[in-house]
């Protein structure tokens, strides 16, 4: 039911084409009320009460007003070439660089998946992140806490010394922000969110304590062994 949206990154990768596709693929979907299939990341069947469509939360009244032909019209147009006076906007702005690309106090809902862990500037972007939020607004991330294929262990990169991440940076200007749970937590309280719920996404089989590198030996067994969070919150 949205008719506003805005898209950010710190490069453009956005592919009109691509996004079309997307949505051809995606409409179905819904209008078929379609299950959950297949698997994604993180995995989360084990806590789903049923693999059906939510019809508790798109009743068929709600779809039948999200699917009228003149609405995927819209969005079809809004996504290809946006243009004034089209009733539901799709805004792409790369990079980002200033809170000031989207209005204060103008968003119902932040969502990210898989993207947090990038960020080079945390404290930035989650205080810009409350600058965007409407008061009573909700945010939903996903946090990708492993190595993103880096070492060969999930958690490997926290063996690594500075000198030798550098090294695997390169001249590259984001990669993986190295920040654990407890560090992304902390830093959504102290922009002004209250954590409505979190989920630490826990397992046994990275590295061990004995091996960390100094600027980690005093991490919490907790963060060692946490590969992913994910965390609803509030302004």
């Amino acid at each position: 039911g949205a008719d506003s949206y805005a898209g950010l990154d710190v490069a453009a990768f956005s592919n009109p084409e691509r996004n079309q596709r997307i949505l051809n693929e995606l409409i179905p979907l819904f209008q078929e009320r379609s299950g959950y299939n297949d698997k994604g990341w993180p995995e989360i069947t084990q806590w789903l009460d049923t693999r059906a469509f939510p019809v508790h939360l798109l009743s068929d009244e709600a779809l039948r007003e999200a699917l009228q032909p003149h609405r995927i019209a819209n969005i079809r147009d809004a996504i290809t070439r946006p243009s004034v006076g089209n009733p539901i906007s799709a805004e792409y702005r790369a990079p980002w660089s200033d809170p000031s690309v989207v209005e204060e106090n103008s968003v119902d809902l932040i969502m990210s998946h898989s993207v947090l862990e990038h960020v080079v500037d945390l404290p930035r972007t989650y205080q810009a992140l409350y600058q965007w939020l409407k008061p009573g607004g909700w945010m939903s991330h996903q946090i990708d806490l492993k190595s993103h294929g880096i070492t060969r262990r999930w958690n490997g990169f926290r063996a690594c010394s500075e000198g030798m991440w550098n090294v695997a940076m390169g001249r590259r200007t984001y990669m993986i922000n190295r920040q654990p749970a407890s560090a992304h937590l902390r830093l959504l309280q102290d922009a002004g969110f209250k954590i409505v719920t979190h989920q630490l996404f826990l397992r046994q089989d990275g590295i061990r304590r004995d091996e960390l590198a100094p600027r980690w030996s005093d991490i919490s067994d907790e963060d060692l062994n946490c590969s992913g969070v994910y965390v609803i919150a509030t302004k």
